[in-house]
């Protein structure tokens, strides 16, 4: 039996069980009193299959439940479904901007719009009613985020729900059901082509991430494409079903074939494998034109071998993105010999990046060592952001250690 220990997300409150059916006249009255006329699909499924109960995420909603969740008229004659096919990136943005002041402009955002279940405390299960996707799954998420768009599964309703109990079966993970590709191994594989778009190249590279185990002619398929724009997603893949072979292409990459790409993966490197790539990475961080230096620092945080000495001259360097100094800094912090290079601290603290000086302040501030110099540098801060209360209370709390030690 799949999923006998309810592992899968929802599956321990539903526990795979549907409600009791409800009759014609019961789904009638509830489109009357909503204004709606639900898919046929969906009629089928209330009146002959189940109620609500399991299904995709936490399962389905009753017509009851529904009620709690959608608004009373669903369907207004005349206005338009605004999720649709034309949905531009644009207007979404513009509505996600005003929809908080404006309830209008609320119920335009769910014309034909029918919640039949939730993701997460945001995110919902839509079935549309109206539009170009009346009687398909949309994923929304209520959160109004510019980068979050509602997303078009494209499958109706019963397609996606039986979808959905077949990729457990087949000991798929369903954890972004909907959002990748339905295929097996072998159509994902075969459905590559070098002329299909960028776009389509990457959602067919996503329908991998669904498998928890791959075959061997997968393997040797991620290994020999050749689009370096898919370079990061094929690393991660060959990292999530061959950490070995994984390596072996983060290696290629590293060494000048895609620094970026394997820099977007190199948080996928085994713990115990990290400190071999140390120096690289230093020598990427200090590499005048590199890009993603902030990802860099992260991972030389991750090593045991990370130490002060290879990265102050860093932090110290103005010239270097102050966002970046700043998390170089929160290396420094987590180094065993931070305190032999509080000269250095020091400097930072009087150079001209507030930012970089407040992360060098968070540093010394609880420590006792040279206090005169650092007291004389204490006083300087105060005085020249004697109007910025987050420094004056930091120093404050410093002059009181180095006080102690005078």
């Amino acid at each position: 039996m799949a999923d006998l220990h309810r592992n899968v997300l929802g599956a321990f409150q539903h526990q795979y069980q549907l409600n009791p059916v409800v009759s014609l006249k019961e789904v009638q009255q509830f489109e009357e009193e909503y204004h709606v006329e639900l898919p046929e699909e969906y009629i089928f499924f209330l009146t002959k299959v189940g109620n609500g109960g399991a299904g995709p995420d936490y399962g389905m909603y009753s017509l009851d439940e529904m009620k709690l969740h959608n608004n009373k008229n669903i369907c207004r004659e005349g206005v338009p479904a605004f999720i649709d096919k034309n949905l531009t990136k644009d207007a979404w943005d513009i509505m996600s901007v005003e929809v908080d002041t404006n309830e209008n402009l609320m119920n335009d955002m769910r014309e034909g719009l029918l919640i039949i279940g939730t993701q997460r405390e945001v995110s919902d299960n839509v079935l549309m009613c109206k539009g170009s996707e009346q009687g398909k799954i949309v994923y929304f998420n209520w959160a109004f985020e510019f980068e979050v768009f509602p997303y078009f599964t494209g499958m109706g309703f019963l397609e996606w729900y039986e979808s959905y109990f077949r990729e457990i079966i087949a000991d798929h993970d369903v954890g972004a059901y909907g959002y990748y590709s339905l295929k097996s191994e072998e159509e994902l594989r075969n459905s590559y082509k070098p002329n299909l778009s960028l776009k389509e190249k990457k959602e067919l590279m996503k329908g991998f991430y669904k498998f928890k185990r791959v075959e061997e002619e997968t393997l040797n398929f991620f290994e020999q494409i050749k689009d370096k724009r898919l370079d990061e997603i094929r690393t991660e893949l060959l990292f999530d079903f061959d950490s070995d072979r994984g390596l072996i292409l983060f290696e290629k990459l590293l060494a000048g074939k895609n620094t970026s790409a394997a820099l977007e993966c190199a948080r996928l490197v085994p713990k115990e494998q990290r400190d071999k790539y140390y120096e690289r990475m230093l020598k990427l961080l200090y590499r005048e034109k590199q890009c993603d230096k902030h990802t860099i620092i992260y991972y030389l945080m991750s090593c045991s071998l990370l130490r002060t000495r290879d990265i102050i001259n860093f932090a110290m360097d103005e010239k270097q993105d102050e966002e970046d100094r700043y998390i170089a800094l929160w290396a420094v912090k987590a180094s065993d010999d931070k305190f032999d290079f509080v000269e250095e601290l020091i400097q930072i603290m009087r150079g001209n990046s507030y930012r970089v000086a407040i992360g060098a302040l968070d540093i010394v501030m609880h420590t006792k060592i040279k206090p005169q110099k650092l007291f004389d540098t204490y006083m300087w801060l105060q005085e020249k952001y004697k109007d910025d209360r987050i420094m004056r209370s930091a120093v404050n709390t410093a002059i009181k250690v180095v006080k102690t030690a005078l």
